[in-house]
């Protein structure tokens, strides 16, 4: 009996390892085709003059939001700290988790949402795609860079969580 019980125990384990994996992929598809509506909507939105017009606002909307992402992650890094039920967020991952935010779909709803009477509404389309362009393409440039120059202690901590 003892015997079925860890075969049963076996077969669980290696069914939960398959249906996650099942999943990952699946969330993984699901994932790339909502990036695919977005970077389709804005291409419908996408108005190059204004993004020229505003880049001004653009810049400093980009870089407040980019500050104020960093703080938050900072604070919840420290809270990881504090709390031993949670697993804590060291400089490596705080930077991560700053850069790996790619502000879009919310945005672009929220902006479609404003009144076409709205005497700015053109101004902060502009500013809200430009914002998406910015941290599309630099975030992602930054990360690939940082991780690349940190892969050995990502994969140190990978390896010690296994």
């Amino acid at each position: 009996i003892e015997k079925d019980i860890n075969s049963l125990k076996t077969k669980r384990k290696s069914s939960s390892v398959v249906r996650m994996k099942y999943n990952e992929k699946i969330i993984m598809t699901m994932a790339q085709f909502a990036t695919a509506l977005i970077f389709i909507s804005m291409a419908t939105i996408i108005d190059f003059n204004n993004l020229i017009l505003y880049w001004k606002e653009i810049i400093m909307l980009f870089l407040a939001t980019t500050i104020i992402r960093a703080i938050m992650m900072f604070k919840f890094s420290f809270i990881t700290t504090k709390v031993n039920k949670m697993h804590t967020i060291n400089k490596r991952w705080w930077f991560v988790l700053t850069f790996s935010g790619i502000k879009g779909a919310l945005s672009i709803v929220m902006v479609h949402s404003i009144p076409e009477t709205f005497e700015y509404k053109e101004m902060f389309e502009s500013m809200v795609i430009g914002v998406i362009i910015l941290s599309t393409t630099l975030y992602s440039g930054i990360l690939t860079i940082f991780i690349n120059k940190n892969k050995k202690a990502f994969e140190a901590e990978t390896s010690r969580e296994h």
